[in-house]
């Protein structure tokens, strides 16, 4: 069985990005992704074909692939910075539209609970 523990080292100091950023390289470049846990609520605000059931958790997850021609380190980083930016915003919205869901659950119940019953 080959150890490539080593081989995510080196290339985890090679470049500064997020702990959530996977780097895989292939025949036609390098895919690069980011991920963020997310709650059970935002699950349906978000595309299923990017969320991943973890450990107690829910990963949201987008990637895309860097052919080898404009692979560098300065490009490698520009682009796991901007998905990683692309992640949080939807990521960020998705939450808006839990919050405000369960903001008019809350408000139904409010005023069901004050309409005086007959």
């Amino acid at each position: 069985m080959k150890n490539n523990s080593s081989c995510n080292v080196t290339i985890q100091g090679l470049f500064n990005l997020h702990q959530n950023t996977t780097l895989t390289f292939n025949a036609t470049g390098i895919e690069i992704a980011v991920s963020l846990n997310i709650t059970k609520e935002m699950v349906p605000y978000l595309s299923p074909n990017n969320v991943y059931k973890g450990d107690g958790m829910f990963i949201y997850k987008i990637r895309t692939q860097l052919p080898s021609f404009y692979v560098s380190k300065k490009n490698v980083e520009a682009v796991a910075y901007d998905l990683l930016q692309r992640c949080m915003l939807i990521v960020r919205d998705a939450k808006i539209k839990a919050i405000q869901k369960e903001s008019q659950i809350i408000k139904q119940r409010i005023v069901t609970s004050t309409v005086p019953k007959n």
